[in-house]
Formats: structure tokens, sequence, C-alpha cells
């Protein structure tokens, strides 16, 4: 079976998944999400979303919208944490976690915060995109959460395989994008592609591994969960 076949089995996989009742609360999605607003209601968001989180205090605005798109995890424990790590975002579940098999997992995710990265930085991009590339690493989570633990030792392995690292991570933009973050992806992969000062290296590794703009996109307009902002 090819990479694109594959891939469709994937994303097919997210749309008949799709439970109503799970995502009911989710928030319509918009083309921009304007941080003036949300900001008026930041402490509704935490009560209604930061259980069991702990926020880097300037993204914690950022966190919470993306995390009122998935309403499943509004009791999952989540750290978020700089770290000088090769990439912008990484989710992980915690060693701790995956070690006891506990029934409710525990997560990291890490925020690079080196000024020597040859990439993009969270605190340089804007704040839709900020939250664009937050809900890709929450897809990651909600993919994570049903999974045992054999499963989410195996979707580790998969980044030791090129294909499987783009398979895999071109599914979770798909799940961002059914979540309703579609155009805050799509800013993401925009900037860092075509406004951002990474090197050429990180652009052709995002460019080869996750959805492009353009792919992104097509599934917005593919969507009619988008069909009012297209």
């Amino acid at each position: 079976m090819n990479f694109k076949i594959k891939l469709v089995y994937k994303i097919l996989f997210v749309i008949l998944s799709y439970n109503p009742g799970l995502y009911a609360q989710v928030p319509i999605p918009c083309r921009y999400i304007d941080s003036a607003n949300f900001a008026k209601n930041k402490e509704t968001l935490l009560t209604k979303f930061g259980s069991n989180k702990f926020f880097i205090p300037r993204f914690r605005l950022q966190c919470l919208i993306a995390l009122s798109y998935y309403p499943s995890l509004k009791d999952v424990h989540i750290d978020f944490v700089f770290l000088n790590i090769t990439t912008t975002m990484q989710c992980r579940p915690t060693i701790h976690s995956i070690i006891q098999n506990l029934s409710q997992k525990e997560y990291i995710i890490y925020i690079n915060n080196s000024k020597d990265f040859e990439g993009v930085l969270l605190e340089n991009v804007p704040f839709n995109a900020q939250i664009g590339v937050i809900g890709h690493e929450l897809a990651h989570i909600i993919d994570y959460e049903n999974k045992n633990t054999i499963g989410v030792i195996n979707r580790g392995l998969d980044y030791l395989s090129d294909e499987k690292k783009k398979e895999y991570e071109q599914f979770i933009d798909s799940l961002t994008i059914k979540n309703g973050l579609g155009w805050q992806l799509y800013d993401w992969a925009d900037f860092v592609l075509n406004k951002s000062n990474a090197s050429k290296e990180y652009k052709d590794f995002k460019r080869n591994t996750y959805l492009t703009p353009e792919q992104i996109k097509s599934y917005i307009n593919k969507d009619e969960v988008y069909k009012n902002c297209r």
C-alpha cells in the first residue's frame, strides 16, 4: 500500500470516528482568532480548560484557546515547559505514565526557547499561527489517548522511518483541521515556509514532512465545517 493510499485511510478514520457528542462544545472555526476578544474571557477559559494544566504565562491564552477546540482534553494532565529541542514544539507522554501503564496518561508539551535555534521559535510566530501549532501538538494527545502503552510505543517507532513519520504527522495535521483549527494551522505552515527566517534545512524538513499551506487549504475547502469561513 503506497503512502497516499495509507494517508487517505488515516483521514477516513478521523472522519468516521468523529463523535458529535464528544466535540459538541468545540468553537465554530474562524479565519482569524482575535486575542483581544478571548483575553476578556481568559478566566472563563481557565476554569473550563485549565484543570490539570501547567502553562507558561506568556502562552497561557494561546494554549487555552487551542484547548477549547479539544474539550475531551479538559481534565487531561498536560504540562507546557521550555526545553532546548530540535523543533518548535514537541509532545510526549511522560515516561512515568507509560511505564506504569496509567489509565489516565500524563503529557508534556515542550516549547523551544533556544536562541541558537535555526528554526522558528513560538514567541516569534503571529498569534493565529501560534494557536495552529499548539493545536497540532494537542492533536497528538488525542491520538495517544486512544492507544494503550504498546500503541504509544509504536507511535514512537514511527519516527525511525521518514515515510512513516510523514504519514503520521500529516494524519495529525488532518486531525487538527477536523477539530476546527485549519486556518490557524494554515497560518502556521505559511509563516514557517514563506515568511520566517528559518534555515533552509528546517523549511525543507517542514515541507517534506507536514501538510503544506496549499494542502491544508485544500482540506479546508472540502470540509463543510469551514463553509462559513473560507
